[in-house]
């Protein structure tokens, strides 16, 4: 892993991140993410796709994108192990991206409001 690679993930605003099938076929999804510390941290809603493949096998490719998923030419794709976190170290990875986007503090603000509990789970990111 270069600390140039991890650097131009942290500037993007968002990750393509790459799951697996249980048949080995990788599914590329746009999700917002933020990195502290050299680890990458995603929140997903309880019920997508995604989580449940991770649930399956931990290995995933991110790599910084555009909202519709584009990867530029010449991005860094960056092998990892995903681990759904408890909701302790998720509150902990909501911090750290309410603190680089309005989406997320407008969110939980909404959730709030309406008096229900955050509907995400963490996920975090090693390489």
């Amino acid at each position: 892993m270069s600390a140039t690679a991890i650097d131009r993930l942290a500037k993007s605003s968002n990750v393509s991140l790459t799951t697996y099938r249980t048949d080995g076929t990788p599914v590329a999804t746009p999700v917002g993410g933020v990195v502290s510390d050299g680890t990458l941290y995603i929140l997903s809603y309880a019920n997508t796709g995604k989580l449940k493949r991770l649930r399956n096998d931990p290995r995933v490719i991110v790599a910084p994108c555009n909202s519709a998923g584009t990867i530029p030419p010449g991005a860094p794709r960056l092998e990892g192990t995903a681990r759904l976190l408890d909701s302790e170290s998720t509150r902990k990875a909501y911090r750290l991206m309410a603190r680089k986007t309005f989406l997320a503090r407008a969110a939980r603000a909404f959730y709030l409001v309406r008096g229900k509990r955050d509907p995400w789970i963490g996920i975090e990111v090693t390489f």
